[in-house]
């Protein structure tokens, strides 16, 4: 919790949609985000590819993407579902501040009873959407910075 006051005394989070969907074994998606965005995944798998690499998504699992992270994703093994989030950061630095404290990556929720407290506030009011946004992004800033094994940086670099 020591990492919440400093995360919310540097950044803004503003929600701009967010919403639950469960997708049977045939969905795919290709896009090219214009926002941030958060995939908590609750249930099943997704394929995710991205500049050429391939990852796996799995429950417990929070996928962070940035604009103009473009990517391909698909249901595994049945489909999948998960809470998504939609939204802008006002950060004080805000490109090297999110780059060192919150890259691109997936972040895994290990303990099942704060994956409950999580999703139960994801579904809930739009107070307790943006409270549950703004504590997850906390919580991942701090696997960041303890370097924990939790967290598979996606790079945002352009290859070339």
């Amino acid at each position: 919790m020591d990492n919440w006051n400093a995360f919310t005394s540097y950044v803004n989070v503003t929600i701009k949609f967010s919403g639950f969907v469960q997708h049977g074994p045939v969905w795919i998606e290709k896009k090219t985000r214009s926002h941030y965005g958060l995939w908590f995944v609750t249930q099943g798998s997704i394929l995710l590819e991205t500049r050429g690499d391939t990852y796996t998504l799995g429950a417990r699992q929070v996928l962070l993407m940035k604009p103009g992270f473009s990517y391909t994703a698909q249901a595994l093994d049945g489909g999948c579902s998960f809470f998504y989030v939609q939204m802008e950061f006002q950060a004080e630095y805000e490109e090297s501040f999110l780059e060192n404290h919150l890259p691109v990556g997936i972040y895994e929720v290990e303990a099942p009873e704060d994956a409950a407290v999580y999703t139960k506030k994801l579904g809930g009011s739009p107070l307790a959407v943006k409270g549950a946004v703004t504590l997850l992004l906390a919580d991942m800033a701090d696997m960041c910075r303890e370097n924990a094994p939790g967290v598979c940086r996606i790079s945002s670099k352009e290859s070339g």
